[in-house]
């Protein structure tokens, strides 16, 4: 049985969730952990954040160009992550993309890379405007993920807050999307390659060792469990963040 930590002032309520949060980075002005400050983000000089951005919080804003956040910092933690991606995981965000359709290319929202590419990808997908997960199986220069895509979005979801949340479940070999507290899509996919260089957020994830991917928009409150939620907690997730941000 996983018991959970001690509430947070302002967090999901972990005793509902039923899993074992491991980072979050709420962006109201840094990009501290307040889970785990052993994994405090840095934010490029690109980053703003505006207050009253998600109803009466401040998030982080990114460019499109070179704008992002990279966690760990330099604390001398080069070769580790937020989590391990053979094992379980969860990430969630709250994102909300400039006025659209985007077209300027793939963007990032969250995503853990390794020395050549990235291990998940969680974002925009720029060729058919849709959000996507993606898992990648090999740390090298063959990009070859397998990728989960929403139904493309609607010139309503461009310029407001939508939540995203990408689960690998390591057991059942499988990768979901959620879409506002929805399942949008799932695939098989078994995961045998840690990417354990650095997570990022709003930009910067490795495509063939370079950097790309950024952001034409706002993110808050990313959180990520060492473990794969079912439906109903990702449900759970969805109501209790959009309530602290709304």
């Amino acid at each position: 049985m996983i018991h959970a930590r001690p509430q947070r002032s302002g967090g999901p309520d972990e005793s509902k969730v039923g899993h074992r949060l491991g980072d979050r980075f709420k962006l109201t002005g840094d990009a501290t952990d307040s889970i785990n400050a052993d994994y405090n983000g840095s934010a490029s000089a690109a980053v703003s954040f505006p207050a009253n951005d998600r109803g009466n919080l401040t998030a982080a804003r990114f460019n499109g160009t070179d704008a992002s956040v990279t966690v760990p910092d330099p604390s001398g933690l080069t070769t580790n992550a937020p989590i391990d991606t053979t094992q379980s995981f969860t990430v969630s965000a709250w994102v909300k993309l400039a006025n659209g359709p985007n077209t300027g290319g793939s963007q990032t929202v969250v995503a853990q890379n390794g020395s050549q590419e990235r291990g998940y990808f969680l974002g925009y997908d720029d060729g058919t405007q849709t959000w996507k997960f993606d898992m990648q199986p090999t740390n090298d220069a063959n990009f070859n993920p397998t990728s989960i895509k929403s139904a493309p979005l609607s010139g309503g979801q461009y310029g407001v807050w939508n939540h995203l949340v990408g689960v690998y479940d390591a057991t059942a070999k499988e990768m979901y999307l959620y879409v506002n507290g929805t399942l949008a899509r799932s695939a098989a996919y078994t995961s045998t390659v840690n990417f354990a260089t650095q997570m990022v957020i709003g930009g910067g994830a490795l495509y063939q060792s370079q950097t790309t991917d950024y952001l034409n928009g706002d993110i808050s409150d990313v959180v990520l469990y060492t473990s794969a939620l079912n439906a109903t907690q990702v449900q759970q997730l969805y109501t209790a963040t959009m309530a602290t941000g709304q």
